[in-house]
């Protein structure tokens, strides 16, 4: 008799139900392999997840109808894995189990893969000496003795460079989940010389995906590097997983239930008794929380050595000033940008770094100075440069006018201009030079050795060292809704800050008076996601608190929040805006006590899980969401 989880969206069959495995598959159905059964009279995927001598179902029980795959995908490691990550985010086991074992391809399963091998000369560890004790921690890591690190990058300290001595002071052994593939090849360029690995990634192929994902599964590698969903790679005895960057978007999962890699590590490392290193520039809140709470140990360069390797940081005025200048009239910088410009362009190249992509990102009425909203969704239009386009960015509905809705007006002024528009104003700003763009859709990995200005958007910047660097519009990175939005900035403006010469400048233009800018200027990054945790602390929301978003119509909200357990506390609902909400037209926040999380999370599934029965109106449960 096998157990199998089958694929299916409703909540209320979120379980492993019993089949008869047949004679002819006996030795060949193990627990972690791909089947189809008959599921009320259609066929559907699914998963063995244990295989037993007998069952308690009372009735009769229908047989396996195919073996996909003898392949056992699904180990017992990254069994157990789903199920904790499925049972604290409110999602269902094939949710997660999709999303941890990549789709099958025949082709790859028949390839004869070689085991590992380390190659040539291993790195010197002239980094990792660089952070005091760190290497004291590193010598348990071999021992199996080691404990949870957060480490603190520096200026002109790559992140792949920092990364690569850490593997090769570890001989491998290393699971790695970065942002996106530009940061997994540089990473992979730089320890292919003495380091085998496996690429686990979306933007490969299906074959090579899953070849690697099988090379992986089979041990033929002991390092592991890749994107958010390599954090489920059936990985056997690493000796440390490792997260860069934990509060980039990249790692949140898109699709319910919106998981994050560093807390599916977090809980890995749980439960698996191996260390998590969490890497990066500025700390996410999260971090904070559990360098706070003593789970993991902050690891630091002395305030000397940032001192001496830190770039000088400038700060110049906002909107208000840029319109009182006459620098700002051929490109919105004011004049200490402009100069810094006109200097560092003389003996290198210049970054120019800008929040928004597109051209025209938010337009208003030039009479009565209204958002232009789309009139289907009510988000803010905006217009392509070289279509002219008029279509909403979210909705997707064409505008024939843009008239004002206000006062009728055709008339329209930029509110927010983006990348492409920056291009052409720097064109004109600086003719003799030569302008370059790279952003998300467009991304430039390097830049030609004459001397140039790179306009790019966050995390789209071409690694390489500038003479000069200046940020645009600061009140755009920190005006944005989601709460997160101040710690993102910091830590955007941080990279793009540690691209510059030591004896180069970066100016950022905004109000010199934020404490989130003058973090920058001090180059003391921890102190914005400190401060924010302890605004959060005191608000009981997450991550001290567990916080849930319920998404649904505004009646069955209603109900939930009469129902709750007297330990939480529910705000709300309030009305959604946009398109595809698919029913689900408010939203409801609830928080519990940390000691409270799981019971939190239990009983919204399970009141998610009554609805799905009854065939009421789908609901939708985030777990402490990144936009909160």
């Amino acid at each position: 008799m096998a157990s199998v989880a089958i694929d299916s969206p409703l909540p209320h069959l979120d379980k492993f139900f019993d089949y008869l495995i047949p004679e002819k598959m006996l030795t060949e159905v193990s627990p972690g392999v791909r089947v189809r059964v008959k599921f009320h009279g259609r066929r559907v995927d699914g998963l063995v997840v244990a295989v037993s001598a007998s069952s308690n179902h009372p009735k009769s029980l229908s047989e396996i109808e195919i073996l996909v795959s003898g392949e056992p995908v699904l180990t017992d490691r990254v069994k157990n894995l789903v199920q904790v990550v499925a049972s604290r985010t409110a999602g269902s086991f094939m949710d997660i189990a999709k999303v941890a074992i990549p789709p099958r391809h025949a082709r790859a399963e028949k390839k004869t893969m070689t085991p590992h091998q380390t190659l040539g000369q291993k790195l010197e560890t002239n980094l990792l000496a660089k952070f005091p004790g760190l290497l004291e921690h590193l010598e348990l890591l071999k021992t199996g003795k080691g404990t949870n690190l957060v480490v603190d990058l520096p200026a002109h300290m790559l992140a792949e460079d920092w990364i690569a001595e850490l593997i090769s002071f570890t001989n491998g052994n290393l699971l790695a989940v970065l942002p996106d593939q530009f940061d997994c090849e540089r990473l992979i360029t730089k320890i292919s010389p003495f380091q085998d690995s496996a690429l686990i990634s979306a933007h490969l192929s299906p074959e090579l995906r899953y070849t690697q994902f099988l090379k992986t599964l089979r041990s033929k590698t002991n390092t592991v590097i890749g994107t958010r969903n390599a954090a489920f790679a059936p990985m056997n005895n690493p000796l440390a997983f490792l997260v860069l960057d934990d509060g980039d978007d990249l790692l949140t999962s898109l699709q319910v239930p919106y998981w994050n890699a560093r807390d599916v590590l977090a809980w890995r490392a749980d439960l698996e008794g191996v260390p998590l290193i969490l890497v990066s520039r500025a700390r996410s809140i999260e971090v904070s929380f559990l360098v706070e709470s003593q789970w993991a140990t902050a690891i630091s360069v002395d305030r000397q050595y940032v001192r001496e390797n830190s770039v000088k940081i400038l700060t110049t005025g906002d909107d208000f000033d840029l319109s009182r200048d006459e620098y700002a009239k051929s490109a919105r910088i004011p004049e200490k940008a402009f100069k810094s410009i006109q200097k560092g362009i003389a003996i290198g190249s210049v970054l120019i770094v800008t929040p928004r992509r597109g051209y025209l990102a938010v337009i208003a009425c030039a009479s009565c100075k209204e958002i232009v909203r789309c009139t289907n969704c009510q988000a803010p239009m905006a217009v392509e440069k070289t279509t002219k386009d008029r279509s909403c960015r979210r909705c997707g509905k064409l505008h024939m006018s843009l008239e004002c809705e206000n006062c009728g007006s055709a008339e329209i002024r930029a509110v927010a201009v983006g990348v492409e528009r920056t291009v052409e104003e720097f064109g004109k700003a600086f003719p003799r030079n030569r302008v370059l763009q790279s952003n998300g859709d467009a991304r430039l990995e390097s830049i030609p050795t004459e001397n140039c200005l790179v306009i790019s958007t966050p995390g789209a910047e071409p690694i390489a060292e500038y003479s000069a660097a200046v940020i645009l519009d600061a009140h755009t990175w920190l005006s944005r809704p989601d709460g997160n939005s101040r710690v993102k900035a910091i830590r955007q403006w941080m990279h793009a800050a540690s691209l510059v010469k030591r004896s180069g400048e970066v100016v950022i233009v905004g109000n010199p008076d934020d404490y989130v800018i003058q973090s920058l200027v001090r180059w003391d990054p921890n102190s914005v996601g400190e401060r924010i945790l302890a605004e959060r602390t005191q608000a009981r929301l997450a991550p001290s608190a567990r916080t849930a978003e319920v998404l649904g119509d505004n009646s069955a909200l209603l109900e939930l929040k009469d129902n709750l357990p007297n330990w939480t506390i529910a705000w709300g609902p309030v009305t959604r805006t946009g398109i595809n909400l698919r029913g689900r037209t408010s939203a409801l926040l609830v928080t519990a006590p940390k000691n409270k999380s799981d019971e939190l999370v239990k009983y919204l599934r399970a009141w998610q899980v009554a609805r799905s029965a009854k065939r009421e109106a789908p609901t939708t449960i985030k777990i402490d969401p990144d936009d909160l």
